[in-house]
């Protein structure tokens, strides 16, 4: 994906409106795992609970609206959260071959939190970032009468190049990576429900984050009482305890030991 030299030249109207068939098989793997993640969430909504939910909705549409298309090159970009996805299953597997609090669980989790942190918060926050500009240029742009002879219809972009074999290879570039859109206009309600699905993936990603270093530590810190009362009646407990294993003196004063011996001795 990096080295596409296709998604490098790419301006923000490719962006927006354009479909390229890499980009559209990438979103049809992952908008079918969301389809299924968000029917197991749903029917067992009361052990994933809502937060697993909403992801699987907000990932569903998010990916669903590629094929429109809408937002097409962005699908291989998003893909790039579940990069941390894997580690995240590792520690599950670990706490149930009672690996809990292993080394191997504790190397996991370092690593787990740092994709997690690398892929969904540096490099998902810059990239919402970059598809919110690109939705805001779409949402201010007055579409034109587009020079470029396709087949709206029919999409058969093989029929197109035919009948325009002196165009440029930028513009035969142009059909193929335009062909399937139909206007270069931009719904209000699309782009609110893209943004607000992109807001709540996000915001997820933060929570979720926050967890996972509270649980690691947890697993991994000892554990200390902050109750200063029930420190200082352990703490009395054990000085009870030495005491009572200090061998015991007697509260007799000397003086009348020695008196007693001498009387002996004089009698």
């Amino acid at each position: 994906m990096f080295m596409d030299q296709e998604r490098k030249n790419m301006n923000w109207n490719d962006r927006v409106w354009g479909y390229t068939g890499a980009a559209g098989m990438i979103q049809a793997l992952a908008t079918g795992y969301f389809l299924w993640d968000f029917l197991i969430s749903l029917i067992h909504v009361r052990i994933f609970g809502p937060g697993l939910l909403a992801h699987a909705v907000s990932a569903l549409l998010v990916f669903s609206f590629g094929f429109r298309p809408f937002v097409n090159f962005y699908g291989c970009t998003f893909i790039l959260y579940e990069l941390s996805s894997p580690f995240l299953n590792f520690h599950w597997f670990f706490d149930k071959l009672g690996m809990t609090g292993s080394k191997a669980q504790l190397y996991n989790g370092i690593i787990l939190l740092f994709t997690f942190f690398c892929c969904r918060l540096l490099w998902g926050t810059y990239q919402s970032i970059r598809v919110y500009q690109d939705i805001w240029a779409a949402l201010h742009y007055q579409p034109q009468m587009n020079n470029i002879n396709s087949n709206i219809f029919s999409n058969d972009i093989v029929d197109t190049l035919e009948m325009a074999p002196k165009q440029t290879s930028n513009s035969i570039h142009q059909i193929h990576l335009m062909g399937y859109s139909y206007s270069q206009y931009t719904p209000v309600w699309l782009s609110l429900i893209y943004l607000g699905s992109n807001l709540v993936l996000n915001f997820l990603n933060f929570y979720w984050f926050r967890l996972m270093i509270a649980t690691l530590r947890k697993r991994f810190e000892p554990q200390m009482d902050s109750n200063p009362n029930k420190i200082a009646f352990e703490g009395a407990i054990k000085s009870q305890k030495v005491e009572s294993n200090l061998p015991k003196r007697d509260s007799s004063p000397r003086i009348f030991e020695t008196d007693k011996s001498l009387n002996k001795k004089i009698e």
